[in-house]
């Protein structure tokens, strides 16, 4: 598929077309450097334009789903920010999942969960995300025991593995061929699912450092550097991958915004790609990600960014925030919500 520029794919869907906007109809023009949406009848109004030096990136708030999913078959959608918070899932997220199902939209959730599907779509349904909400659910665990499971990853690592994370997530390997080891001089390889109870990085450096001393490769199951459960920020499996490529230290990653995660998603959707909108809430994964399928996204700012992202004087996200973090990420959102929501 052709790589094509923010402004020429917002042109080819959006240009000179009518959206409804808040309850109004706007016709859309784009010109060189700004996004107009043209009253009807013709009052003009700038929704959001933030520019910045010798780089065209118009940032399209919306109010919710329902003004873009007319434009898609599909939909790819985050778990952690988004659905939900680690304890609570969002009534208007559980809403927008309905009306997808009732409009005949394809949803796949794509978790970076270091958890087999079975377990995440259990969880979900204690949180009362019903399963008739979605189509498929894919997880980096999913990948990432299917590359272990076989050649060539599983020959080059061998079988015996360390673990670094919660024991609760030692499951993951079951009806594998790997052998947990409890040192490190008895591993093949290190399988990385979180932070094992570490307060920071720093109080896995010397575990780190005898693992790099002895050239283990790491396996990190989870990208994310952090995850908000409920009000508390909690380190992830992907700080401490960051960590071990720091000194050296060879990882292979599994999950968003890693491409092995977005083969799987598109298997189980069957769908075109330039009919599927990918929505969540970090840059370095779900926007990067989505960006690297020439998937059109939606930011939700309401989640890891929460605290970069503040409301503006208008109570609405901080758009200047949000084109700061698109340029420091080198990614950049087809469109920004607040919240997951119809």
């Amino acid at each position: 598929m052709p790589a094509t520029s923010v402004k020429d794919r917002l042109i080819h869907k959006c240009n000179h077309r009518e959206i409804n906007y808040r309850g109004q109809l706007y016709m859309v023009h784009i010109s060189e450097d700004r996004l107009s949406l043209i009253r009807q009848p013709p009052r003009y109004r700038v929704l959001e334009t933030i520019m910045r030096k010798n780089a065209f990136s118009s940032l399209i708030l919306l109010g919710g789903l329902r003004e873009v999913i007319a434009d898609y078959d599909g939909a790819i959608v985050d778990l952690w920010g988004v659905v939900h918070d680690g304890v609570t899932a969002s009534s208007k997220a559980i809403t927008a999942l309905r009306h997808l199902r009732d409009l005949g939209k394809t949803v796949c959730l794509l978790s970076n969960a270091p958890r087999r599907s079975d377990v995440v779509i259990q969880s979900l349904a204690e949180m009362g995300v019903d399963r008739d909400l979605y189509r498929s659910l894919v997880t980096s665990g999913d990948t990432a025991i299917l590359a272990l499971s076989g050649p060539p990853l599983s020959e080059i690592l061998g079988r015996h593995f360390f673990h670094i994370g919660p024991d609760f997530l030692q499951p993951l390997v079951a009806q594998t061929n790997l052998v947990l080891s409890k040192t490190l001089s008895g591993s093949d390889f290190i399988l990385c699912t979180g932070t094992d109870r570490a307060e920071s990085i720093d109080d896995l450096v010397p575990l780190l450092a005898e693992a790099r001393s002895r050239d283990l490769a790491m396996v990190c199951v989870n990208p994310d550097l952090t995850v908000h459960i409920g009000d508390r920020e909690v380190l992830c499996a992907g700080a401490v991958a960051a960590c071990y490529q720091g000194m050296g230290g060879l990882v292979h990653y599994f999950g968003k915004p890693y491409p092995d995660v977005y083969e799987l998603a598109f298997k189980a959707m069957d769908l075109d790609a330039r009919r599927v909108i990918a929505i969540g809430d970090a840059f370095r994964t779900d926007i990067k990600g989505a960006a690297s399928q020439d998937v059109d996204s939606i930011l939700i700012t309401s989640g890891i960014h929460r605290a970069d992202i503040g409301p503006d004087g208008n109570g609405r996200p901080d758009m200047a925030a949000v084109a700061q973090l698109a340029a420091r990420h080198a990614a950049v959102p087809t469109f920004v919500m607040d919240r997951f929501q119809w």
